[in-house]
């Protein structure tokens, strides 16, 4: 075998080229004058071409056939490689327990070898899969610790994901004016670097912030320009992370089309990358949609396949999200009790894991729940809760639903200025966030109050 082969195969690899490394890295193999040292590359590059084309299971017998070179020659920087390149694997089926075990043996050699900058990416990626898994402050502490080896290091293409991350805790807490901080430092970063990646990451993160303000055109915006981006420039993923955002922005605005739409988009990108999380999120997102479009059937299905994803990967926030959406479901097909269950479950996730927006929303459903069941105290204690919440974080969807309850709940007891006066708010609200339909709604209730 000529050396040059191997720098023609290199030369493919890195300028994206990959059927034609493919190509040249099986022949190369095939020679009995390739060293093992070389072998070990060679079926890591293969890994890595197979993984960008979403052939994962291929790409996990390259890296084992590299992993098994790399233990015999007990070659420590490509152990390292491969253990991190399977924890990603791993991560993207959905198998985070595998993945943390992956990650935790990189990040042990790493940390031996004095590698600091491994031990950064390492880092950034465990967080990930506590992020997932809703061990918040345990994810907090992994960015943070990669945040300090990185500006130490001058490592300065790991700052946006880093602040990006951390926004994403702090949004996931509630403190939307903290995330916004720190997705615009991503922002400022990643525009210096020209990181078209983070860029449009970055985008959807600032839109999923203005949704929950209630800025209902600026986070499209964001979105739309998001997508703009990943389009240009085939960063797929996060083209269908934008979708997803951009169907609960529609969703919110009451235009369900759009929103079935954007979540199948989402869907189908994500079911081509094996992405479970993304599938999992998507399934829920159009049961959602058709739970207020009255499809149960559908909804349940989806519901449940969501579930099974979520419950294989101790995804704890999206575990909170099923059980939400089931008792949406249930609590429209008037099955009550179970719906009361249901809300409950997922407001204890929401509790273990801090999720702010999950409890103001579960309590707000809660509030409506108990009014129809006509226990009017646990609706009044429940609807308190929420707006506590949701005015303390300034989620003005969820305030506008919990005025829209409390006017229910005082129109039970005749009492007509009360109700009134919360039907107004939510008026207001919902014609700030653009759902007519909503506002249509609530003042067809003000002018029945109104006339009688």
């Amino acid at each position: 075998m000529k050396k040059n082969q191997i720098q023609e195969a290199e030369l493919f690899f890195v300028s994206g080229q990959l059927f034609e490394a493919e190509i040249l890295y099986r022949k190369i193999i095939k020679t009995k004058s390739v060293s093992e040292e070389q072998k070990a590359r060679i079926y890591c590059n293969l890994g890595i071409i197979y993984s960008i084309q979403g052939e994962l299971k291929k790409a996990e017998a390259e890296y084992l056939n590299s992993l098994e070179i790399n233990k015999k020659l007990n070659r420590q920087e490509g152990l390292s490689n491969i253990y991190c390149n399977l924890g990603v694997l791993y991560s993207n089926w959905g198998d985070m327990a595998e993945a943390e075990k992956m990650y935790k043996q990189s990040l042990e050699i790493d940390e031996n070898s004095g590698k600091m900058e491994g031990v950064a990416g390492i880092c950034i990626n465990l967080g990930n899969i506590y992020y997932i898994q809703g061990k918040l402050e345990t994810a907090e502490e992994m960015f943070n610790k990669a945040m300090t080896i990185s500006k130490h290091l001058e490592l300065f293409d790991s700052l946006p994901i880093i602040f990006s991350n951390l926004g994403s805790i702090n949004l996931f807490w509630g403190k939307l004016g903290k995330a916004e901080e720190l997705f615009r430092n991503a922002l400022k970063t990643s525009e210096i670097l020209k990181n078209n990646e983070a860029i449009s990451s970055i985008y959807t993160s600032l839109a999923s912030v203005n949704h929950k303000w209630g800025n209902i055109e600026a986070a499209i915006d964001l979105c739309q320009k998001a997508i703009s981006i990943s389009i240009q420039h085939k960063i797929i993923e996060n083209e269908a992370n934008s979708y997803s955002v951009l169907a609960e922005i529609y969703k919110t605005r009451g235009d369900l089309s759009e929103a079935e739409k954007f979540f199948k988009q989402s869907l189908e990108i994500d079911e081509k990358l094996e992405k479970k999380v993304g599938i999992a999120d998507d399934f829920c997102g159009l049961a959602s949609v058709y739970i207020i479009n009255n499809e149960f059937k559908n909804a349940e299905e989806l519901l449940n396949k969501s579930f099974e994803i979520n419950k294989k990967m101790e995804n704890l926030s999206g575990l909170a999200e099923n059980h939400y959406e089931f008792a949406n479901l249930f609590k429209r097909k008037k099955e009550f009790d179970v719906a009361e269950v249901k809300y409950r479950q997922s407001l204890e996730i929401a509790e273990k894991t801090n999720d702010i927006e999950r409890k103001g929303k579960c309590f707000c459903e809660l509030g409506d729940l108990y009014v129809l069941m006509e226990d009017f105290n646990k609706a009044k204690e429940a609807l308190d809760k929420s707006m506590e919440i949701n005015q303390g974080c300034n989620f003005k969807e969820n305030s506008a639903k919990t005025y829209n309850y409390y006017g229910n709940l005082y129109l039970q007891f005749f009492e007509k200025k009360e109700a009134l006066k919360n039907y107004n708010s939510a008026l207001k609200l919902f014609e700030e966030l653009g759902n007519q339909q909503k506002a249509d709604e609530i003042k067809l209730l003000i002018d029945n109050i109104t006339k009688y």
